[in-house]
């Protein structure tokens, strides 16, 4: 049975990762990769073309905080997770609407895919259990990670539950970001594990944030439509 619905129930208890980006704002709201790390960019122009490529490439269980910029462009071939130990990641986006984290994963009946369509998307992720235990476009396991200026999505529609994002870590951080699905947008999935949003838009119909989790939302927008 879900836990629905877990919304502030305190102030900013919170959060040290909260507002540690790395970047500089722009006045047109986009930003520059201002002592970023690792810089991702589809045409080739950065560190790597893959943004898992990037998470992996941080040292487990590192103090300090890493900066992944993404360069503009839909990032919808992978589906992704900063895993248990890439602690203190922050990934941010080159403009809010430009930058677009993307998948397509969703729950359906196919026992032989594990109950996830389309079977052969799933078949892509299947080696990693906790990657494929829900069909979120993005995972976050790890402790303090903070996301910032991009727009993170499910594209299945509505077809039963396509998560956005799954959170399984502690003290996470989203900051200027469109979350965007239609049932289970965001899974708080484990009590007690914090998580921080700030001027961020999160749309979905069914039951869509929810979870054990603590969520503390500041001046957000969430959005219901599709008569949910």
């Amino acid at each position: 049975m879900k836990n629905y619905y877990v919304l502030p129930l305190f102030s900013l208890l919170l959060l040290c990762s909260c507002g540690i980006s790395g970047s500089a704002k722009r006045n047109n709201g986009t930003t520059d990769p201002v002592n970023a790390h690792f810089i991702v960019a589809l045409d080739g122009s950065g560190d790597f073309t893959k943004i898992q490529d990037a998470i992996n490439s941080v040292p487990d269980n590192n103090p300090e905080r890493t900066v992944i910029f993404l360069k503009n462009g839909t990032y919808d071939t992978e589906k992704l997770i900063i895993p248990t130990g890439k602690n203190n990641i922050t990934i941010i986006g080159e403009d809010r609407e430009k930058t677009v984290i993307s998948y397509h994963i969703y729950d359906c009946q196919s026992e032989h895919s594990a109950n996830k369509c389309p079977a052969e998307s799933w078949a892509l992720w299947k080696h990693d259990r906790m990657l494929v235990r829900t069909s979120a476009t993005l995972t976050v396991a790890a402790d303090g990670f903070t996301a910032e200026n991009l727009t993170i999505e499910n594209t299945a529609g509505p077809v039963g539950q396509a998560l956005a994002i799954t959170i399984t870590g502690d003290r996470g951080t989203y900051l200027n970001c469109n979350i965007y699905s239609y049932q289970d947008t965001i899974y708080l999935w484990k009590a007690g594990k914090r998580t921080y949003f700030e001027n961020c838009l999160v749309t979905g119909r069914t039951d869509y944030i929810y979870g054990a989790g603590i969520a503390y939302f500041e001046s957000c927008e969430i959005r219901s439509w599709g008569g949910g």
